[in-house]
């Protein structure tokens, strides 16, 4: 018997229930009785349904302790998505990015961002290219991937990407182009710069990313000199010594 048998229950009421629901058939009944109840989506509807569809379909945990969702409940998402993507942001879709890149499932978060873009006009979050350009790195099979991303972020931007951009971009180039790759994203980031050491491309955080872009490119020499360089401009802090403990262990490997 539908909720709306005896009442027209409103969209709070429904929110309550898809948090409390445990299980696939469960959340797939609630929302039926929206759709009966004409009842609309919203940022916080995607958010709960996000949190309750992957806690659903947890089948273990990563290598860094992450709760892992099945494919088949990425699979399962995407198809809600496909059916009804009313009121869907980009802090939700963060979310599920975040969950293929737990599970590994690049084609399910290409398959996300393409949806974004071009079906619902959603422009990632920072977080949401940098998850991207993560999954390009660890899971793509070429540049290729990493360079759509790219060129999409190129778009978006007007030709003058972000300083998140180039950082993001340092993971994937290292990975599949060594310490050239490195080196081609430093030298965009310092004719951007200029004679400014001020500018971004000398900050902490881009620091941090050569270092552990070079840590993936197995260069732990390259590492250490941007160390060094780093604190010509900058204090250690701890972000950086954590960067510093990934290529001492590339390092460890190599011997």
């Amino acid at each position: 018997m539908l909720l709306s048998d005896w009442n027209t229950p409103d969209r709070e009421c429904f929110h309550v229930l898809l948090a409390h629901a445990k299980s696939r058939e469960e959340v797939e009944y609630i929302l039926s009785d929206m759709k009966t109840a004409d009842a609309k989506r919203t940022p916080k509807t995607w958010d709960i349904l996000m949190e309750t569809c992957l806690r659903c379909g947890i089948q273990g945990k990563n290598r860094w302790g992450m709760p892992v969702p099945s494919r088949e409940t990425i699979e399962w998402i995407l198809t809600i998505l496909g059916e009804n993507a009313e009121g869907l942001d980009s802090v939700a879709c963060n979310r599920l990015l975040k969950a293929c890149l737990h599970c590994g499932n690049v084609g399910a978060a290409m398959r996300l961002f393409n949806l974004m873009r071009y079906s619902l006009s959603i422009v990632p979050t920072p977080q949401g290219y940098g998850i991207l350009f993560r999954l390009a790195a660890e899971k793509g099979r070429d540049i290729a991937l990493a360079h759509y991303l790219w060129q999409d972020v190129l778009d978006v931007y007007d030709g003058s990407p972000p300083w998140w951009a180039y950082t993001s971009m340092l993971e994937p180039m290292a990975k599949f182009r060594g310490a050239e790759g490195i080196y081609y994203m430093r030298d965009l980031m310092l004719k951007l710069a200029g004679s400014a050491t001020r500018h971004w491309a000398y900050s902490p955080n881009v620091y941090h990313a050569l270092i552990r872009s070079s840590c993936t490119a197995k260069q732990s020499t390259s590492a250490w000199d941007y160390y060094e360089e780093m604190k010509k401009f900058h204090l250690p802090d701890e972000e950086t010594f954590a960067a510093l403990l990934l290529t001492i262990k590339s390092r460890s490997d190599l011997e």
